[in-house]
């Protein structure tokens, strides 16, 4: 099994803010601007949140060196470099993975329509069970392509194989 990159769904939020006596700044509100927003893991970085922001046009142009990308994990607001003050925030709310296996492609009509026909015609109980196996474990895939006979795929027996792409939430 092949693990592929995470993918991050985003809300995106104005944020109206007040600076209290002690100097920080704290939300008094934030109005939801997208909730739609999606991020590879590996894109969720100042530089490239930035960009993304600008060419969504969320920033404007005039906001290049004018404003940073601070916290991590959950809550990424972009603030006013001279201030501090918030101005967008992203909240992660939703992880997901591409998750790839090999499997038999004679499953690929039971996986995506649930039609048991595969096994009606030529009844295999080792086979049948290492299928519902792989359903129960990674979900019902979403892709498929075959990739010819494969020896050892990831399930199942030595035959012509598919892999098999499946989202995992978490």
């Amino acid at each position: 099994m092949k693990n592929h990159q995470a993918y991050h769904k985003v809300e995106l939020r104005e944020i109206d803010a007040l600076k209290n006596a002690e100097g920080v700044w704290t939300w008094n509100e934030s109005y939801l601007l997208a909730d739609d927003l999606i991020f590879a893991e590996d894109a969720l970085t100042p530089r490239r949140i930035l960009k993304k922001l600008r060419e969504w046009g969320y920033l404007s142009p005039a906001s290049k060196g004018r404003v940073r990308v601070v916290g991590e994990g959950e809550l990424i607001e972009v603030q006013e470099k001279s201030t501090g003050k918030p101005i967008p925030a992203l909240l992660v709310y939703e992880t997901r993975q591409i998750v790839t296996a090999i499997g038999p492609a004679h499953w690929a009509s039971f996986l995506f329509n649930g039609g048991r026909s595969v096994w009606e015609y030529s009844p295999d109980p080792e086979d049948e069970a290492e299928c519902l196996r792989m359903e129960r474990e990674l979900g019902s895939p979403v892709d498929c392509e075959e990739i010819g006979f494969c020896w050892n795929p990831d399930y199942g027996k030595a035959s012509l194989c598919c892999e098999y792409k499946f989202i995992i939430r978490y």
